[in-house]
């Protein structure tokens, strides 16, 4: 994705669409640009939270299998919270395909029920409007909570993650 800005935010910040302490900017807001490091670590912060997200990085590995490129995801819902023991992982994966590309296998692991993760795969390559609309439906979704209000997602660039084998 290139050099973009990456922020650490706190559960402070996540709370809120729009941390104004670092001024109004596109950064500032939700979702948030992290990267793995910091997902990982500072979201993973008990065992169970280790689980989802190991159960997470095995869907993306997965993804290499069928010839797919993930290049990012959005990531949602409870998981981007300070809840414990959130129940699954909300997400979206943009990815990008090829010719080698196995969709109808694909098709297969999407329609596989996962209690542990509820992600959405999301060609990159059909056009940025269409991108643009369907990130923009689940950036609302996922940061909306019935009980606590606005709440924030955080948007991870993964292209590294899983295709650095099959590049």
């Amino acid at each position: 994705m290139g050099n973009l800005d990456l922020v650490s935010p706190t559960f402070d910040t996540l709370r809120q669409p729009i941390h104004e302490s670092s001024g109004l900017t596109p950064m500032s807001g939700s979702p948030y640009l992290v990267n793995m490091d910091w997902f990982c670590s500072y979201l993973g912060f008990n065992n169970h939270r280790k689980e989802l997200i190991e159960i997470f990085l095995g869907y993306i590995d997965n993804l290499k299998i069928f010839e797919i490129k993930p290049t990012f995801a959005l990531i949602g819902g409870s998981f981007v919270s300070d809840k414990s023991e959130p129940k699954d992982i909300d997400g979206v994966i943009a990815y990008t395909g090829s010719e080698k590309s196995d969709f109808k296998g694909i098709k297969e692991i999407v329609n596989r029920k996962n209690i542990f993760l509820d992600i959405r795969l999301v060609p990159e390559d059909t056009g940025g409007i269409y991108l643009t609309k369907i990130l923009c439906y689940y950036h609302e979704l996922y940061s909306r909570n019935r009980m606590k209000g606005r709440t924030s997602c955080v948007l991870i660039d993964i292209s590294e993650l899983s295709y650095a084998s099959n590049k």
